[in-house]
């Protein structure tokens, strides 16, 4: 598994002396990014919010409901506190 972009080439040669080559790319996306921006407790204080920010296309959680606002920026809402 290549950490970053790399490019395989393979060539092959038959018994007649015939040669064909093929390549293909691998490209290896950097690791995502994410940033707690801001936690705010309930009301009740029984479930909490954190605003995070990341330079991936999707948050998920085991916990919680996250929603898009766009942009890279995420809420992951009614965490439950314990």
């Amino acid at each position: 598994t290549p950490f970053v972009t790399t490019v395989y080439t393979v060539t092959v040669t038959d018994a007649n002396g015939c040669r064909d080559t093929a390549s293909v790319t691998i490209n290896v996306d950097p690791l995502p990014r994410i940033d707690s921006i801001r936690t705010t407790c309930s009301q009740d204080l029984m479930t909490y919010s954190v605003r995070v920010v990341t330079n991936g296309n999707t948050v998920t959680s085991n916990v919680g409901t996250v929603t898009s606002l766009g942009g890279g920026v995420f809420i992951i809402s009614d965490i439950p506190i314990s």
